[in-house]
């Protein structure tokens, strides 16, 4: 069902234009590119299990989680939270929160940077992938994603085989009202079979920077829309189930000959 009703869904997100909480400057690297499966673009709140938050303040401290499927989402005691709650397709018009805790005695260090480490280099055995708003070309690899959630409409077209529509992340109606400075997707997912360097729309790694002396410590969250997909373990390529079945067979071909000597 997700992803079905992009259209009402974008829709009922626009507010002429202005969200309490909001995302600008969104930007991608291809970083260091993961060969993965598609098992699912219908990714939920209770099926991304392994997904990492790792949460940085502006006195260099940080403290991290794993996201738990008994919760839909995890925290770090006394240091914050972070959930995802499903919209009538799942992750992809669902919304996330997370709430600074983080209250020492002194000065109030403020959240300046949020990395969501799904899968690729960072998280080896994670199996979460970001799909973005994505408007590119699948058989060039070339890409023009600009967020088309702040202002209504379809959003984009599928790139990566088998992930459909993808939803970069955007600030929503609520929650605090403040802004990230930047928002990053790194580490693309590529297909076994697809462009060496991945299509450009699926990516392992998300980050949100945010000025110092904005996320201070209160109980609203910050809340922002996004959209995540599962993964599954690469499957080898036909031709490569060939190669290894001829290696196969010249070793039982050798071997068979070494007894009859």
């Amino acid at each position: 069902m997700k992803k079905l009703i992009q259209v009402a869904a974008v829709g009922a997100l626009a507010v002429g234009g202005l969200y309490a909480s909001s995302i600008t400057t969104p930007s991608e690297v291809a970083g260091t590119v993961g060969t993965y499966g598609i098992a699912s673009f219908d990714a939920a709140a209770r099926n991304m299990v392994g997904l990492k938050v790792v949460v940085t303040w502006s006195d260099n401290s940080t403290a991290n989680c794993t996201w738990s499927d008994a919760t839909g989402g995890c925290s770090s005691a006394n240091r914050f939270s972070i959930s995802e709650n499903d919209g009538s397709s799942d992750v992809y018009n669902g919304v996330w929160s997370i709430t600074n805790l983080f209250n020492p005695s002194g000065p109030n260090p403020t959240i300046t940077k949020i990395q969501l480490e799904g899968s690729g280099a960072a998280n080896s055995t994670g199996l979460v992938g970001f799909d973005i708003c994505w408007n590119g070309s699948p058989s060039s690899g070339s890409q023009n994603w600009t967020n088309a959630g702040a202002s209504g409409g379809t959003c984009g077209n599928e790139g990566t085989p088998g992930t459909n529509v993808g939803w970069t992340a955007s600030g929503l109606n609520s929650g605090r009202n403040i802004s990230t400075s930047s928002v990053s997707y790194t580490d693309r997912v590529r297909l076994s079979s697809g462009p060496a360097n991945g299509v450009g729309d699926e990516f392992s790694e998300v980050t949100l920077n945010f000025a110092s002396g904005v996320f201070t410590n209160s109980n609203t969250a910050f809340t922002w829309r996004m959209d995540a997909d599962l993964l599954s373990a690469s499957v080898p390529e036909p031709a490569t189930f060939g190669l290894v079945g001829l290696s196969l067979l010249a070793l039982g071909v050798r071997a068979r000959r070494r007894k009859a000597r």
